[in-house]
C-alpha cells in the first residue's frame, strides 16, 4: 500500500519525484475540488476511471472522511 505522497504533492510534503507524480497536485484541493466528489474517488476510483492507478481504499468511511478534510485543509 502507498501513501498519497506517494504520486500527489500536498502543501509542504516533500516533493514526488517527477518520474513517480503520477498524481494531480492536491494543493489547495478546496478551491479546486468539491468535497463529496473527493471523498467517491477516495472511496473507490475505478468507479470514475476502470484504468485508475490509485486502487480502492480499505480504510474506514470515518478514516476517509478524515483524509479528505485534511486534505481540503491544506493550502
Amino acid at each position: 500500500s502507498k501513501d498519497c505522497a506517494s504520486c500527489h504533492r500536498l502543501g509542504d510534503s516533500p516533493a514526488t519525484a517527477p518520474s513517480q507524480q503520477q498524481g494531480t497536485d492536491l494543493s489547495n484541493a478546496a478551491a479546486r475540488y468539491d468535497f463529496d466528489g473527493v471523498l467517491a474517488y477516495l472511496t473507490d476510483p475505478t468507479k470514475f476511471d476502470p484504468n485508475a492507478p490509485m486502487k480502492p481504499s480499505t480504510l474506514s468511511p470515518p478514516e476517509l472522511r478524515a483524509v479528505t478534510s485534511y486534505i481540503f485543509s491544506v493550502r
